[in-house]
């Protein structure tokens, strides 16, 4: 084995009073079943952003360290692309802690390295020439928390070859492909000789494989390391252009986008315009405030939400309008709305002080989008900028939700409800009288790293505000461990599982392992010792 650059100066630095334990393994190309040589290799305490150490191995990707007891994050793959210690599959982006100390076995570690892939293409117009600037959108469908979602990962110019590439992607997430464009003339006035309907001449967008339909698109699941090609042509259609007009707050800067329906729930995007308005309002004789016209061009037929953000003096604004497209020009007026805003604080039991900051977040029911602010000193917390919609609150820090107040919104069913332009002022219960469960996960005596535990509710019991945000995974540490802190009292039921993108949340996808989750009740200030074995997936 080739030695490690300075290894012993740099364990000796590290902390030269402390006692040391050794943390060796190999790295591991999980797509060959072969040692990645060369490959980089990182050591990071928990919540730390500077390496303890790091090191290049050799042509046998092995390592090997002297590290101080404690929870270290490991990194580690090539210059270019990197993942960290734990990823049973490759689309498992959770990761392991490294658990180093007294009793700790970290002599024998091996890091499954997944090589990233690429999708990489051509897009050729009506004629088979290459379509350049043809815009290519890339939307990713994984699991996370055992819920599945889609959401768009980036977009894509082709050059003037029609050729575009998506490189450095996980392999083993599901993968959808969407183009959309115009002609290289459409966009160069009525020159000499064309006439205005190819000047506004638009393609049908086209989704993978040959889908006119976002509906009937198929996923693109590639492999470790492997590169996907995937063409497109295009085919011209009826267009139209789509005029918004609406009256701009002075100094707005924001932008204008054309959403048409995409895939898997997701929106695609059609156009983008930038908005800036002069820094005074224009107003008319008759003291009306005349409209700004945005135009959107050459858009084929379809149904369409144009939706326009920014801001103006501090104040953000976020309005929408749908629009039909039939082969017309299409017009649309737009009142700019203000976005909501929560402004709140939080109450605890009578004598109980926080003993650390407490943290309030908030989640969109439909989007499942995440938000979070720390509270101020004084128990007061704000969202400023807050869509109207529904929306779970919940905490970490220690606590849990017990209840609800609002004024200005609505709480129904556990969701605060936020209308738009409204400030809304919320009150959250909280309660610090929580239960920790914890344990191993082993098979044969030996603990497992990887493995998924999942920590759910009893079917049918009542659960109080926020405690929906507890059910959920938790992916064991290299000594098998996993932690469960802040529980809120009451009967669940727990299970390790070997399959990380398992979508637990689904109710028909969970129910074969019913029969093998084990019922366990959390008691306030109480602790509870689990050692399971990991289930395989049922037959």
């Amino acid at each position: 084995m080739r030695r490690l650059f300075g290894l012993l100066a740099i364990t000796a630095a590290l902390c030269p009073a402390a006692d040391l334990y050794p943390v060796a393994g190999t790295i591991i190309n999980a797509a060959a079943n072969t040692p990645l040589p060369h490959a980089w290799v990182r050591f990071l305490r928990q919540g730390a952003s500077r390496d303890v150490v790091k090191a290049v191995t050799g042509t046998d990707g092995r390592f090997a360290f002297q590290l101080p007891a404690g929870s270290f994050l490991m990194l580690a793959g090539t210059r270019q692309s990197w993942e960290s210690y734990g990823s049973r599959t490759p689309a498992n982006a959770l990761g392991s802690a490294v658990i180093v100390g007294p009793g700790k076995d970290t002599s024998a570690i091996v890091f499954r390295f997944f090589p990233p892939s690429v999708i990489t293409g051509r897009v050729l117009d009506e004629a088979g020439e290459p379509a350049p600037q043809a815009l290519v959108q890339l939307i990713g469908s994984t699991v996370r928390n055992g819920r599945r979602s889609a959401s768009v990962l980036g977009w894509r110019r082709t050059g003037d070859l029609g050729e575009y590439r998506f490189d450095r992607l996980a392999a083993g997430v599901s993968y959808y492909l969407a183009v959309t464009g115009e002609p290289w003339y459409a966009s160069r006035g009525l020159a000499v000789g064309a006439t205005e309907s190819e000047t506004q001449a638009a393609y049908r967008p086209v989704y993978y494989p040959d889908a006119d339909d976002p509906a009937k698109a198929a996923p693109i699941t590639p492999t470790p390391g492997e590169e996907v090609h995937a063409d497109f042509r295009l085919t011209l259609t009826s267009n139209a252009t789509v005029n918004l007009h609406y009256s701009p707050p002075p100094g707005l800067q924001g932008t204008a986008t054309l959403y048409s329906d995409g895939i898997a729930g997701t929106s695609g995007v059609q156009q983008v315009l930038q908005v800036s308005a002069p820094a005074y309002r224009q107003i008319n004789p008759d003291g009306s405030v005349p409209f700004t016209t945005l135009s959107f061009r050459s858009v084929p037929p379809g149904h369409y939400t144009l939706r326009l953000t920014g801001i103006a003096a501090g104040q953000g604004y976020d309005s929408s309008v749908l629009v039909l497209v039939n082969g017309s020009d299409v017009s649309a007026e737009m009142d700019l709305k203000h976005v909501s805003r929560i402004e709140g604080n939080f109450q605890l039991p009578p004598g109980v002080v926080p003993k650390a900051p407490v943290t309030i977040a908030i989640r969109g029911a439909i989007s499942g989008a995440v938000a979070s602010v720390r509270v101020h000193d004084d128990g007061t917390f704000v969202f400023p900028n807050v869509q109207a919609g529904h929306f779970t609150i919940f905490t970490g820090s220690g606590y849990f939700v017990t209840g609800l107040d609002a004024a200005g919104g609505a709480i129904k069913d556990g969701l605060l409800q936020i209308p738009d332009e409204t400030t809304a002022h919320v009150t959250v219960s909280l309660s610090s009288e929580t239960g920790i469960v914890r344990g191993i996960v082993a098979e044969g005596g030996r603990p497992l790293e990887g493995a998924t535990v999942v920590l759910m509710g009893v079917a049918g019991q009542t659960l109080e505000f926020g405690s929906e945000d507890h059910d959920t995974g938790y992916q064991t540490e290299s000594d098998g461990s996993f932690v469960f802190g802040a529980v809120p009292p009451g009967k669940y039921r727990i299970i390790a599982i070997e399959n990380p993108d398992l979508e637990y949340r689904t109710p028909q996808v969970l129910a074969p392992y019913l029969p093998a989750m084990r019922e366990i009740e959390v008691k306030a200030h109480a602790a509870i010792d689990l050692q399971l074995p990991m289930i395989a997936a049922p037959h």
